[in-house]
C-alpha cells in the first residue's frame, strides 16, 4: 500500500514538473514571425482563433499567403500565441476595401482625418471621397478601424524590403 502511494506522489509530481517545464519553454510573442522585429500591437491579423502580431504594414498581407508555414515557426520556437478576444471586432490593419472585397491595392488609398483608408479599386476611392469624413464616420459605427497615417520616419523592412513604420518602442531602444 505504502509502494502504491509512493508511485501515485511520484507520477504526480512528474506530470506537475514536465507541465512547469513546457510552461517555461514556451513564451509570449515579442518578435514579428515575418521581418522578426520587435512587434507592433496595432498590426496583427486574427487567425483560427489565435493573434499574430506583427513589426511593419507589410507583413500581415506575407502572413495571409501562408500563414500555416509561420505558425509552424512561431510553434517551434515554442512562442505562445494571445487568444483572440471574444469580444473582438477584428479591430486593427484594415483587412477589407470598404466595399467589402478582401483584395487591397497599397496604391490606392485616402487619408482622411489622420488615417488611411485603402481600397480595391478606383471606382471605391471615388466613391469614397465624395464625403471622407461621413463615409469614414461610417465605416467606424460598423467597427471597422483604419490604421495611422503613417510617420515621415520610415525605414525598409528588413525582410520583405517594404516600407514600415516604427513603433514608439523601437524609435527609443537601441538596436
Amino acid at each position: 500500500m505504502k509502494l502504491q502511494l509512493v508511485i501515485l506522489v511520484l507520477v504526480v509530481f512528474g506530470f506537475a514538473a514536465s507541465a512547469l517545464a513546457d510552461s517555461e519553454t514556451r513564451k509570449r510573442q515579442t518578435h514579428c514571425p515575418i521581418c522578426s522585429m520587435e512587434i507592433d500591437k496595432r498590426l496583427f491579423v486574427d487567425h483560427e482563433g489565435k493573434r499574430i502580431y506583427f513589426g511593419c504594414d507589410s507583413c500581415p498581407d506575407l502572413f495571409r499567403k501562408s500563414p500555416k508555414k509561420y505558425l509552424r515557426q512561431l510553434n517551434a520556437a515554442g512562442i505562445v500565441l494571445a487568444d483572440t478576444p471574444a469580444n473582438s471586432t477584428a479591430r486593427g490593419v484594415q483587412l477589407f476595401c470598404v466595399c467589402g472585397n478582401d483584395h487591397l491595392d497599397e496604391s490606392l488609398f485616402t487619408d482622411v482625418s489622420g488615417k488611411r483608408v485603402f481600397f480595391c479599386k478606383r471606382k471605391c476611392s471615388e466613391h469614397f471621397n465624395k464625403s471622407p469624413e461621413n463615409n469614414l464616420k461610417k465605416m467606424k459605427a460598423k467597427g471597422i478601424d483604419f490604421q495611422d497615417v503613417p510617420v515621415k520616419e520610415e525605414t525598409d523592412c528588413p525582410r520583405s524590403r517594404y516600407r514600415w513604420q516604427p513603433s514608439p518602442a523601437m524609435l527609443h531602444s537601441r538596436w
